[in-house]
């Protein structure tokens, strides 16, 4: 069994996909969480992002003491 959250999801399932192309035995279950399939694509991409919008995204996303975008 492989199980692999967030971008550990995304190795295990290349992982499996290697796995396949080399024709040996196949894990009996991958188990993902905490990503979207490969095959939905995400809406926004936001590592392009200078630092500043950058940041600015990940605030907005909530979750953050009000006081985190004061740090140096």
């Amino acid at each position: 069994m492989i199980y692999g959250h967030s971008m550990g999801a995304i190795v295990g399932y290349l992982i499996c996909k290697k796995i396949e192309t080399l024709n040996i035995k196949k894990p009996l279950q991958l188990i993902v969480s905490g990503v979207k399939a490969p095959v939905y694509p995400r809406k926004e991409k936001i590592a392009h992002l200078s630092d500043s919008d950058f940041w600015n995204k990940i605030l907005n996303f909530g979750g953050m003491p009000e006081d985190f975008d004061n740090c140096p």
